[in-house]
């Protein structure tokens, strides 16, 4: 009788742990999405410098640095300053990566064409031309992703993003204009909302990244970081 009392004691053990655990609540973790630095511009470079010389023609400089590709994507950021043609001469431009931020100035003038920044990660060429396969197919998952960075201005300027996947003649684009601010401003942009050129890009086979900012009288410009919020990576 005993025995038969333990059993069935035992028993009731086992199924009140059963419905326990199916009557548990599930807690479900939210996980942070995946982020694909592009740059945390943490390995300097440059500044590269151009002083007007009031020629007709464009001025160029270029300048190139190699990093840890967790820093740099592709290990290779590529700066590319150009000054437009028929400005004053003794203008000073420049551009640069210092104590952790990308910046460029430019001096006051009045001009209605100044000129261009471009920033390349390509991969490790060496060369102010854009490889659209250079970084080898990296995955930026799907539309709902983001690109992220953080700026502070103190004049108003516009940038254009640019994502290539093995073309030059087919790529996404974002532009867009960001106001003046002397505190770092967060921004974003969905993938989602690129533009495509061509044929587009494909987000999971990502070649090349290149931003381009339109060089602005008077502006003082600064980024801490560029990245892309993996919100869907692709499978």
């Amino acid at each position: 009788c005993t025995a038969q009392a333990g059993v069935r004691m035992g028993s009731s053990i086992v199924l009140l742990l059963l419905l326990v655990a199916l009557c548990a609540p599930v807690i479900v973790t939210a996980q942070d999405p995946v982020e694909v630095s592009i740059d945390t511009f943490t390995e300097s470079q440059g500044p590269v410098v151009i002083i007007t010389t009031g020629s007709d023609s464009p001025q160029s400089e270029a300048s190139f640095t190699n990093g840890d590709p967790q820093d740099i994507l592709g290990g290779e950021r590529d700066l590319f300053l150009t000054a437009a043609a028929d400005l004053p001469a003794n203008m000073v431009f420049s551009v640069g990566v210092a104590e952790g931020y990308f910046s460029y100035a430019v001096p006051f003038i009045s001009a209605p064409n100044l000129g261009e920044v471009q920033v390349t990660w390509d991969g490790q060429d060496g060369s102010t031309a854009i490889n659209p396969s250079g970084l080898g197919g990296v995955d930026f998952g799907g539309p709902d992703s983001a690109i992220v960075f953080s700026y502070m201005c103190d004049e108003s300027v516009s940038i254009t993003i640019e994502i290539y996947s093995g073309s030059l003649d087919d790529y996404c684009v974002f532009e867009a204009s960001l106001a003046s601010s002397l505190d770092f401003v967060p921004q974003s942009a969905s993938l989602s909302s690129l533009t495509g050129v061509g044929a587009g890009c494909d987000f999971s086979n990502v070649g090349a990244v290149n931003i381009v900012f339109p060089l602005i009288s008077n502006a003082d410009f600064g980024v801490d970081y560029f990245r892309v919020d993996v919100s869907a990576p692709s499978e």
